[in-house]
């Protein structure tokens, strides 16, 4: 029998209207190593999808001020070799911004749409993006929840 999907939690951070991506650690045995990414991390058991949120405080020092769930969507995962349930959710951070540190990653990075990099972004980011960006629209697999 299968056990329950493996859940990760993202922030689709947003500071005037440009999305945050974090450019994660080049480290061996770490998911999406080396390229950009949303903030957000697995969830620990009993751990609610909202508080999988946590590691934004922890990687980037920001307590974030309104969060809503955008979307869930389960996806086949290679690195993980099984199927992973995908938590994104959106928060305006814009006044936030400025006191953010980085504990975690190579960098941090504010992108325009147009300017988020066309590689190195894993495919399951850049759809939860380009949905965000097309405002939303639902899709055939997995579930959309409207914010």
């Amino acid at each position: 029998m299968l056990g329950a999907p493996k859940e990760i939690a993202h922030a689709i951070l947003l500071v005037d209207g440009a999305y945050v991506l974090q450019l994660r650690d080049d480290i061996p045995g770490i998911p999406a190593r080396g390229i950009w990414s949303l903030f957000g991390g697995a969830l620990e058991e009993g751990e609610t999808p909202e508080a999988g949120l946590r590691e934004i405080s922890e990687e980037r020092g920001l307590q974030l001020p309104e969060v809503r769930l955008f979307r869930q969507v389960d996806r086949h995962s290679e690195f993980w070799q099984r199927v992973v349930r995908y938590w994104f959710f959106v928060s305006a951070v814009t006044g936030l911004w400025p006191a953010h540190v980085v504990r975690e990653g190579r960098a941090t990075c504010l992108f325009r749409y147009h300017e988020l990099p066309s590689t190195n972004v894993p495919p399951i980011i850049r759809e939860a993006l380009d949905r965000h960006r097309n405002g939303g629209l639902p899709e055939s697999r997995g579930s959309f929840l409207p914010g």
